[in-house]
């Protein structure tokens, strides 16, 4: 696995976080089935004339991961309805299928499958059709504090530096697969490999470390203790 500078997550408010999900889901969108339209209108604007896949925005709602953090990050959880239309119901319906699989394998989104209510399809007044949920993040960074001028010259101190070795688990200490594992005090993220195992080149040893763990929609940060023990092993529990 290869330690990358850290890149912004997908949903992170600038000119406008959902506008910005939305061209990035289309973008997914054509990765995974080609050339297709979008739309983000309700589906009961939907006809199915044409092909194309309805992202529409469900609901927003706070997250529990950054509630209490002072420095973290705002955090609110988009939820967005997915459904495919078109004149070929089965050409529809393999769209739905290619998407779904697609954000079961990404470690961004957290999928909801269960059936929506009849009542929505009322109120959308509009049949039942196949759809699925996507759950998303959506982050706003918090005002920084201004830097203090420094008034004494630049002392450099040598430091300890050794390869950190870990592993991210849910409960019962299942490994999560493709879990992004950023190290924010240095700036550099990886990934967890199929036995949810991940590493990184080149650490200091005699510092605070603080990792911040992106999995299934969700987001947890850590501060463990590190050992001098170059063969120690993190383990970084998160709560699903």
């Amino acid at each position: 696995m290869r330690a990358d500078v850290a890149s912004p997550p997908m949903s992170e408010w600038g000119t406008g976080a959902i506008q910005d999900f939305h061209q990035r889901m289309k973008s997914w969108v054509t990765d995974v089935l080609g050339e297709v339209s979008t739309s983000h209108d309700s589906p009961a604007s939907m006809e199915a004339k044409s092909r194309c896949i309805n992202l529409f925005l469900m609901a927003l709602g706070p997250s529990l991961s950054t509630r209490n953090a002072k420095t973290s990050p705002l955090q609110l959880e988009a939820r967005f309805m997915v459904t495919a239309w078109g004149p070929d119901i089965a050409q529809a319906n393999d769209d739905l299928c290619g998407l779904g699989f697609a954000a079961m394998e990404s470690p961004l989104f957290e999928v909801d499958f269960a059936p929506l209510p009849v009542t929505t399809w009322v109120a959308f007044e509009i049949p039942p059709r196949p759809a699925f949920s996507i759950h998303l993040p959506v982050r706003k960074q918090r005002a920084q504090r201004p830097a203090r001028i420094v008034s004494a010259p630049l002392v450099v101190l040598p430091t300890l530096m050794h390869r950190l070795a870990g592993v991210v688990v849910g409960p019962m200490n299942v490994p999560i697969a493709g879990a992004r594992v950023e190290l924010l005090t240095l700036g550099l993220a990886t990934q967890t490999d199929s036995e949810g195992q991940f590493d990184f080149a080149g650490v200091p040893i005699d510092r605070t470390l603080q990792f911040r763990v992106l999995a299934r929609g969700l987001e947890q940060q850590f501060s463990p203790e590190i050992s001098r023990d170059p063969e120690q092993r993190l383990q970084l529990r998160m709560d699903l």
